[in-house]
């Protein structure tokens, strides 16, 4: 495939990755019994506005995405296309948000030692999606997050507004936090860099979820071993 055909295979990616993610948001407010006038209440904007947001006529934008992670439909899934157990959900949702972040490190770290001594057991998948996890919370506190990846990816603005499909300027308000990201764009981050979605959003929901699918995807055993330290680390911080 020459380079003109890999660009086009992106863009056409990219427009399916965000179509789903609409299939998704439709299916689940039926699921819900919500009507589109009920969504847009809660998400703060008419019905007309949100019907042409599901429908993927206008994008959402990123405070009516932190709208959307609040109401009852399941946003991991809607977002990620992925389901879970929600096993932890109950005890994690009584911690903070910077609690929660420092949760995420400890199953971040523990993958890694594990991952070191039994490299056969960890699929590549789960090795990648935590490092990014891991990136992501460090270079959060320090930068904006957008800045911190095209760094470490040593991309230029008009490479990455590329990959964005943005102009430089809106790339560059972007990295500043002039301009917040919109539901196209975040998807874009996420499926082209891995980046995140509680860290773009900041949003106390995304993360128990995040964290509850990652506790789950670790190995039987070491999953008890994992909740036990975070057990334990916060019987010592009380």
């Amino acid at each position: 495939m020459g380079k003109i055909g890999i660009i086009l295979w992106g863009i056409l990616s990219m427009n399916m990755a965000y179509q789903e993610f609409l299939e998704r948001l439709k299916k689940e407010r039926i699921n819900k019994n919500l009507s589109q006038m009920q969504m847009g209440r809660k998400l703060k904007m008419s019905q007309s506005h949100y019907s042409k947001a599901e429908l993927g006529t206008r994008r959402f934008t990123y405070f009516e995405m932190q709208c959307l992670c609040d109401t009852e439909v399941d946003i991991f899934y809607i977002l990620t296309g992925t389901e879970y157990e929600g096993k932890y959900k109950k005890v994690l949702e009584e911690k903070s948000y910077d609690e929660l972040t420092f949760l995420m490190r400890i199953v971040c770290y523990a993958n890694e030692y594990h991952r070191k001594k039994d490299a056969y057991y960890y699929e590549d998948v789960l090795t990648d999606k935590m490092g990014m996890e891991q990136y992501a919370l460090t270079r959060d506190r320090q930068n904006n997050i957008l800045y911190s990846v095209r760094r470490m990816k040593n991309y230029n603005q008009k490479k990455m507004s590329e990959i964005l499909e943005v102009d430089v300027k809106k790339l560059r308000d972007m990295e500043k936090g002039i301009t917040l990201p919109d539901s196209e764009i975040i998807l874009k981050m996420h499926t082209t860099f891995s980046i995140p979605f509680f860290v773009i959003l900041k949003e106390k929901n995304l993360l128990i979820s995040e964290l509850c699918y990652m506790i789950e995807l670790l190995e039987k055993s070491t999953r008890k071993e994992v909740y036990g330290l975070i057990q334990d680390c916060f019987s010592i911080l009380e």
